[in-house]
């Protein structure tokens, strides 16, 4: 699922490793009301089982650790066209890293576009927080859907890869 990212800026207190069961089901525990939505509106009834599909479907997956507590888990899809699916849920505790967190993604995404043509990904309406990220990462805006099977509307984003 992935090696281990690794910078020097994380002071000691982020850690970033590949994903494990027991991380995935604590970060599922504690997932954000609207990451939550999210995973609902993708048509999972059950959080764990969305979030695990995505990892199970993921070339590359990672848990970040804030001070020892897992907190976020993200990865990456490869497409039939080359592009890459990234997709990302977390706990609240991001907030006590936000800054830090923030200017780490950046690294993060170019890590996951590594021999990918494009980024894109679907967030669900009631994401601003998710919406502010991706535009933080370098996606760009492409257009709004409604998405099955509740039919609820979706914001699709993309970014070019170097």
């Amino acid at each position: 699922m992935g090696e281990p990212i690794q910078s020097t800026d994380l002071e000691g207190r982020v850690d970033i490793e590949p994903v494990s069961v027991p991380a995935v089901v604590e970060i599922c525990e504690f997932l954000r009301d609207t990451d939550r939505a999210e995973v609902y509106a993708n048509g999972y009834d059950d959080v764990l089982d969305g979030v695990w599909t995505s990892v199970v479907q993921s070339e590359q997956a990672y848990v970040v650790s804030f001070e020892g507590a897992p907190s976020f888990v993200f990865g990456v899809s490869i497409q039939n066209d080359n592009s890459g699916y990234v997709w990302a849920v977390g706990t609240d505790d991001v907030n006590k890293f936000s800054i830090l967190f923030a200017r780490e993604s950046r690294k993060w995404m170019n890590q996951l576009s590594e021999g990918r043509s494009y980024l894109w990904t679907r967030s669900f309406m009631g994401n601003p927080v998710h919406h502010r990220w991706l535009e933080w990462c370098g996606f760009d805006f492409v257009m709004a859907s409604a998405q099955p099977p509740h039919g609820l509307q979706f914001k699709t984003y993309a970014r070019p890869c170097a």
